[in-house]
């Protein structure tokens, strides 16, 4: 099918948001404050998936002593580690009743997609290089189901230092990331990064939110302090009302390429015999030198399409062509 380009318009119907930082940083928490922001507005609840026992009993309670929603949130909750369940799991969410998806934490479930990978280790005793793109496949799966499915998206993670090695004791800093498959940060529209300070003076601390990614360029770089559950609506507007767009996944666009290419294949191959059986029989049907020349000139230009075994099945024939003419000169 051919590309037809048509106008740009707004097709991202929900929000697609990544926040990652260390332990303690507020993710999960923000998370919840932003899920249940969005939940109301689309009149849904929210569905969180758990990989850490115990990480969110104490958000499904009343604490009046937490001055920032002390209130219990309300959410129905999923506990598993096992990537390709929740891989599997995403695509059949009921999305009349879900409105808004929590996974957390990414940095779990990068872990057990890790654990998939049963071959040998190298003599360090870690994974070889060629051993990601196995491991790498259903993370991907993963995120390409949540982009896919019609339903606002959060995936939290634990934070991870970046660095670039320049020899064996000489390595540079090149920042933090998302501890999770490499390209996790990227594949959200907004990736922001938690992260908690304290003051030396007063004693106080406060959560603060540095918007790392932001395509619709709203807070791009910014630092957003004590984010509460509004903080998404300026995003959330720019959205409204839109008409979700179908998401190729990887996958898809790999097995449409895989049919593209064995069509063309196909077409190459019916050329290739087409081409194969012209010159054959331009030579087979040559009375002359002359004729068995201008048949074989035919070959000119065109041994890698026709291939090795059917450029050299050609000469054979040609040669044995060569001596059937000679033969008929002789006893003429």
């Amino acid at each position: 099918m051919a590309l037809k380009p048509k106008k740009a318009e707004q097709q991202q119907g929900k929000l697609k948001y990544g926040i990652y930082g260390k332990a303690g940083s507020g993710k999960t928490f923000t998370a919840l404050l932003f899920a249940e922001w969005l939940a109301k507005e689309e009149k849904k609840r929210i569905l969180f998936v758990n990989t850490e026992p115990g990480g969110t009993d104490f958000y499904t309670v009343k604490v009046k002593e937490r001055e920032v929603h002390p209130d219990a949130f309300d959410f129905d909750r999923i506990d598993t580690k096992q990537i390709l369940e929740v891989r599997d799991y995403i695509p059949t969410i009921d999305t009349t009743t879900y409105g808004v998806l929590i996974i957390d934490s990414a940095s779990h479930l990068w872990d057990s997609a890790n654990g998939l990978y049963t071959g040998r280790l190298t003599s360090e005793g870690t994974m070889p290089i060629n051993a990601y793109s196995k491991i790498k496949k259903p993370f991907r799966q993963l995120l390409d189901n949540a982009r896919a499915a019609d339903i606002h998206f959060i995936i939290c993670g634990r934070e991870q230092n970046e660095f670039e090695r320049h020899s064996a004791t000489d390595w540079e800093f090149k920042g933090t990331r998302m501890r999770a498959e490499k390209e996790t940060g990227h594949e959200p529209d907004i990736t922001c990064q938690m992260f908690q300070t304290r003051n030396l003076d007063t004693k106080e601390f406060k959560i603060s939110m540095y918007v790392e990614k932001d395509h619709s360029g709203l807070f791009q770089g910014k630092t957003i302090d004590w984010p509460k559950g509004d903080t998404v609506k300026p995003w959330y507007d720019l959205i409204r009302g839109a008409t979700p767009a179908t998401v190729q996944t990887i996958e898809q666009a790999i097995e449409a390429d895989l049919a593209l290419q064995a069509r063309e294949d196909d077409r190459f191959k019916t050329e290739r015999a087409a081409l194969f059986t012209q010159i054959r029989d331009s030579m087979l049907r040559a009375n002359t030198h002359d004729e068995l020349r201008t048949a074989w000139s035919l070959t000119q230009g065109k041994k890698m399409r026709l291939g090795d075994e059917a450029y050299e099945a050609l000469e054979a024939i040609k040669d044995g062509e060569k001596v059937r003419l000679q033969a008929q000169a002789g006893r003429s």
